[in-house]
């Protein structure tokens, strides 16, 4: 059984407070799947099990995700992280080249951006971003694979269903330092 904070990730999307979802299948003693390797899976699993949920919510609000653009951490485990993204939310995942200065790259493009448009710049941020991504190379790209993804809607489905329990096990005192929803 292995548990993840939900802490309030994103306002507006469902959470209104700090919880915990879990999902269960590690097995202790004799036979053991609990290696550092399956937790460290399975606690990336349930960071995007949460993020999954948010999706979810946009899609119901007709948003279309066309791809998910990787930076950071997450990109230096390319081949592991971008397919299991790709897979659990079911959308393709990008890695550019520039992936590791992704956030410090996002930030130098929002500056020259907003001093083009203060420049008289007429295409939008949509033809900035195209612009500027002309000019990168692709990287790695992860189309979701549909079978894999079969097993991670099932797990997903499973982890959802354990969610209305959450406010049980805070209001029992079970998670010190979650609070209870007003």
């Amino acid at each position: 059984l292995h548990g993840a904070p939900l802490m309030n990730p994103e306002p507006g999307l469902g959470f209104g407070h700090g919880g915990v979802a879990f999902v269960a299948g590690m097995k202790i003693g004799e036979n053991s799947n609990a290696d550092f390797g399956a937790l460290f899976r399975l606690s990336f699993l349930l960071t995007l099990f949460g993020v999954k949920h948010g999706v979810d919510i946009l899609r119901t609000q007709n948003y279309k995700f066309h791809e998910i653009v990787i930076t950071g951490g997450v990109a230096n485990s390319p081949e592991l992280m971008g397919q299991m993204i790709a897979d659990v939310l079911e959308i393709p995942v990008v890695i550019r080249k520039s992936a590791e200065e992704g956030g410090a790259l996002g930030a130098a493009y929002l500056a020259r951006f907003t001093r083009l448009v203060a420049e008289g710049y007429d295409r939008g941020w949509k033809g900035f971003t195209e612009d500027m991504l002309a000019n990168q190379e692709q990287g790695m790209t992860f189309e979701p694979d549909g079978e894999t993804g079969a097993v991670y809607e099932q797990m997903y489905t499973r982890y959802c269903s354990l969610m209305p329990a959450e406010e049980t096990l805070i209001q029992s005192g079970a998670f010190p330092g979650c609070a209870a929803a007003n």
